[in-house]
Formats: structure tokens, sequence, C-alpha cells
């Protein structure tokens, strides 16, 4: 008969000798938290309520800026900015249009304008 510890199977050493062995379902001997949090849960683990502050990238700092500028005319219009490339998207009447396009025109940091404005 085969001794119990005799780890000579595939995938074994064969250096322990079973009595030590890491047991996953001891607590103290887990690395990471245990409790479990359902997904789409809002409970929070310890250390979430520390703010974190990203910083913007230089599109979404464009494209507040922009939309700051604008002010009410940037109701309703879809305002994307990718690599300083603004397109401007929506439905709206020929003066607010113009009026966009004017302040976009030679905006600081644009290097292109997509004008997808539709007017109704």
């Amino acid at each position: 008969m085969q001794d119990q510890h005799d780890r000579s199977g595939p995938g074994q050493s064969g250096a322990s000798s079973g009595a030590h062995d890491f047991d996953e379902r001891m607590p103290e001997t887990q690395p990471y938290p245990t409790r479990s949090v359902p997904q789409g849960s809002r409970e929070s683990l310890p250390g979430d309520d520390d703010i974190v502050d990203y910083p913007m990238s230089a599109d979404d700092e464009l494209r507040a800026r922009i939309v700051a500028a604008l002010g009410e005319d940037a109701r309703g219009v879809t305002i994307a900015v990718a690599a300083r490339v603004v397109t401007i998207a929506g439905v709206v009447d020929r003066e607010r249009k113009r009026r966009i396009e004017r302040v976009l025109r030679d905006f600081a940091g644009v290097s292109e304008l997509e004008d997808r404005l539709d007017i109704r």
C-alpha cells in the first residue's frame, strides 16, 4: 500500500508531507479579502470612501471648455472630441447653427471641426 503522503502523480512535487499544506479554506492564510459583494451592489469595501481625482484628458478638458463657451447653445447638441477633432451633431435652427459655428471656428485647441448639425 502506498503512503498517503507520497505525491508522485502528475503535477505533484512530492516535497510536501501533507501536514502543513496551504489550505485555502483557512482565512488567516488568505492574502485577499474573502467577503463577497454581489455584482451591481452599492455596498462599499474598506477604502472605497477615498476620493480619487483622476486628471481630465486633454480631449475631455477641451470638450468642457467648448460646452462652457457655447452656454445655452450647447443644449441638445452632441459634442464629441477625439484627438482635438470636434464633432458637433444635432438639429438646431439656422441662427443657433451660425452662433455655434462662429464660436468653434477659431476655438483654441480645435484642430478640425466636423459639423453634422442639421437645420430644422
